[in-house]
């Protein structure tokens, strides 16, 4: 499991919900665990990428790089080319087709 794995401090961070980049962590069984978070977006940006309050955030997205781009209608495109790419549709990086 990635979550609890993987050995990048970076990757063990998300946003709190005062849109401040803080420690992943989860507290189970009286003890505290921290974690890594594959992706988050700051509160602002939920919802809206083009919200003023989401075009002052410093730091829009944390996480893995495949992933950082929500905000960026052509990272979404790369990102679904790849992934068809990877399960296999014939002319996904090319062609663009994604079905």
């Amino acid at each position: 499991d990635f979550r609890k794995n993987c050995d990048d401090a970076s990757l063990k961070k998300m946003f709190g919900a005062d849109g401040k980049i803080i420690d992943a962590k989860n507290f189970s069984e009286g003890a505290e665990h921290s974690f890594c978070v594959e992706y988050d977006i700051h509160p602002a940006c939920k919802e809206n990428c083009s919200s003023s309050a989401c075009q002052n955030a410093t730091t829009k997205e944390i996480g893995i790089p495949f992933w950082l781009g929500r905000c960026n209608p052509e990272a979404n495109q790369d990102r679904i080319a790849r992934l068809a790419h990877a399960f296999g549709i014939e002319g996904a990086l090319d062609k663009h087709q994604i079905v």
